[in-house]
């Protein structure tokens, strides 16, 4: 099953404290990777992960709780916060002896856990990838191997709830994820296929039109028939006009539920343009769906490819 391990807990100081050596012996030469790594990725086009100053050690100290980063200045290894200033060689002895005060950042931190735990593969997400690709070097420059890397799945949830909406609009979820921004005025098109105000015009002038062909024959019979004939055409107009408010009402209120409704979708699928993963926490779909939520999540990853994948949840 799943093990956690907390590196700050009681009994990982002396692992660390062996990392620590390793680290002593091959810290320069690190950095050194670690810099030309970035300035590689970035004459390639890529946009660093991490940015660092080759004055930062890759270390933290922890201290009343926080962590304070630890540079290297003039030869010494200083953290203004905490007023450490200590030579190399002092520095690395006090972490020695006291390595649970010994956090890694987020570059060397792979480094460390990989040195903690035989490695098979690192299943990791695009953040995590980004960080290796400044890392290929640094291993080496330590004598570890860095593991071979896996492209964790995507899944995008998709409640039942919303679900019937794709079934309504014809639509499929990566248009929607997609962020296609013509996409909510097409559907707004279908829900009004005629352009009302044309078809109401075409209609009041075709009557009045079969009006004024009936009123010339009337006003043949009795010219009394005439008037009578123009109060009922005016009663027609009100009642065309009548319709056409409401047929205009009803378009409203359509295309509003229509903007509502797709925005929700959206906003679940693709909360503030971002992947729901990084948006949303699980507790709320726990809440709503129970423990049942779990059996949905492992059948959609052992289902999973490459791409972006969408997974539908609920009753």
């Amino acid at each position: 099953g799943l093990i956690l391990f907390d590196p700050l807990a009681p009994g990982a100081e002396k692992i660390k404290a062996k990392f620590l050596e390793l680290f002593y012996q091959g810290e320069g030469d690190f950095r050194q990777a670690r810099d030309k790594a970035g300035e590689a990725l970035k004459k390639e086009g890529y946009e660093l992960q991490v940015q660092k100053d080759y004055q930062h050690t890759n270390l933290f100290v922890i201290s009343h709780g926080r962590r304070y980063p630890v540079y290297e200045e003039n030869g010494r290894y200083v953290n203004k916060q905490e007023e450490l200033d200590m030579e190399r060689q002092e520095f690395y002895s006090w972490l020695q002896q006291n390595p649970e005060k010994m956090s890694p950042d987020v570059l060397l931190r792979p480094l460390l856990q990989d040195y903690m735990f035989p490695v098979l593969a690192s299943v990791n997400g695009p953040g995590e990838i980004a960080y290796h690709g400044q890392l290929r070097e640094a291993y080496r420059a330590l004598s570890l191997q860095q593991p071979p890397l896996i492209a964790r799945p995507f899944i995008t949830l998709v409640e039942k709830r919303f679900f019937r909406y794709f079934q309504r609009w014809d639509i499929s979820y990566q248009e929607i994820f997609s962020g296609n921004e013509d996409l909510l005025q097409e559907l707004l098109d279908r829900i009004t296929p005629v352009d009302i105000q044309e078809l109401f015009n075409k209609t009041q002038e075709e009557i009045e039109q079969l009006y004024d062909s009936l009123l010339a024959e009337l006003k043949k019979l009795d010219k009394h028939l005439l008037d009578l004939g123009k109060k009922n055409l005016e009663r027609i107009r009100q009642q065309v006009e009548y319709l056409r408010g409401k047929t205009y009402s009803v378009e409203k209120r359509n295309r509003e539920n229509v903007v509502g409704q797709f925005n929700r979708v959206r906003n679940n699928l693709r909360p503030d343009d971002q992947l729901q993963e990084r948006y949303f926490n699980i507790f709320p779909y726990l809440i709503r769906y129970g423990p049942e939520l779990m059996g949905w999540l492992q059948e959609g990853l052992l289902s999973a490819d490459d791409q972006h994948n969408f997974l539908i949840i609920g009753e």
